[in-house]
């Protein structure tokens, strides 16, 4: 599996990661506690998720995900039996990577060094294909 944080991750070790599933699903783990579980989302929870992460607002939670914003700038994430802690700084960097389009990628661009389409602009910036 292709784990990738945000370019904004100062510390490799601890960070928000981000793994793709078969189709347009995403596993989120946290980077210092890699055997402390992976929550899975589909597209359509992934696409709302990244929205939420956006307007720093997690009132509307997908798929059985709540997040919770910690007074200290950290974050919470649980769904099932799974809990990620996330610190303020590994929120930090999470949140510019999603500011600067780094998680709005997709599969399977053939005109992409990287084989993914970006659609940080609606329309992937490689091939031209819409979001």
């Amino acid at each position: 599996m292709n784990w990738r944080k945000s370019s904004f991750s100062e510390n490799g070790a601890n960070c928000v990661e981000v793994a793709d599933e078969p189709g347009p699903g995403r596993l989120v783990r946290d980077s210092k506690n890699r055997s402390g579980g992976e929550i899975p989302l589909t597209g359509d929870e992934w696409t709302e998720f990244l929205k939420a992460a956006r307007e720093r607002d997690f009132a509307h939670q997908p798929g059985g995900v709540n997040v919770e914003l910690l007074a200290d700038g950290g974050a919470r994430m649980t769904k099932g039996k799974v809990v990620l802690t996330f610190t303020a700084d590994e929120m930090t960097a999470f949140y510019a990577g999603v500011d600067a389009g780094e998680f709005d990628k997709h599969r399977e661009c053939p005109n992409s060094p990287d084989g993914w389409h970006d659609y940080s602009g609606g329309r992937c910036r490689h091939c031209g294909k819409p979001e």
